[in-house]
């Protein structure tokens, strides 16, 4: 520990006497100790049984809905525009199709699950696409992507009735016989009705 200060040499006589008061100068002062005291006191610390935060606003609904509220997720699916999210703060621009308590009911589920304080807004701000209007654009994108691998273009030119009727996640696993449609030597298996075509 670096103590800083002025010392003056004194007399023999008075030799202690500077010692104890440079020292005295150099040891904090009570009310400092009292001050970080209070200050570790109020750093937040981790609570058992609490969740951790959301870091964005898909990540919240779906805590919403792993919370047994289905239908307040679905309006947060259907009926908001996120203007800005960020952890404890939330602005939405909502659709005339929200329910009137949406921001309290989302804040109070947030906070229950969470912890903390949790404010959401209503903004008249623009905003972000819906998440169910992103999750369709993603989906048209996809499909889209799976019309152009050269298996089910082959399929096309051989049955040009065929339609794509479903899309399935390669990270989620397949049924038994299906081909996968992310490598390009897979061929179609002839006794399984579901895959990328339908005749």
């Amino acid at each position: 520990v670096e103590a800083r200060g002025s010392y003056e040499m004194n007399s023999p006589s008075g030799g202690e006497t500077g010692t104890r008061a440079a020292l005295a100068r150099a040891a904090p002062l009570p009310q400092a100790e009292e001050a970080l005291h209070e200050q570790a006191q109020q750093e937040p610390v981790p609570q058992p049984g609490r969740l951790e935060v959301p870091e964005s606003f898909a990540a919240a609904v779906a805590l919403v809905r792993e919370q047994g509220e289905g239908i307040l997720a679905n309006h947060l699916m259907d009926d908001v525009h996120l203007v800005r999210y960020e952890p404890g703060r939330v602005e939405l621009r909502v659709t005339d199709a929200a329910p009137a308590n949406l921001a309290s009911r989302f804040g109070a589920i947030l906070e229950k699950a969470c912890g903390g304080r949790w404010v959401i807004t209503i903004s008249q701000q623009q905003g972000d696409a819906t998440l169910r209007q992103q999750a369709r654009t993603d989906e048209a994108a996809k499909r889209a992507a799976v019309m152009q691998h050269p298996l089910v273009q082959a399929i096309i030119e051989t049955f040009p009735e065929a339609r794509l009727v479903a899309r399935r996640d390669p990270k989620m696993p397949r049924p038994l016989g299906a081909p996968n449609l992310g490598d390009a030597d897979a061929k179609p298996d002839a006794n399984t009705d579901e895959g990328a075509d339908e005749r």
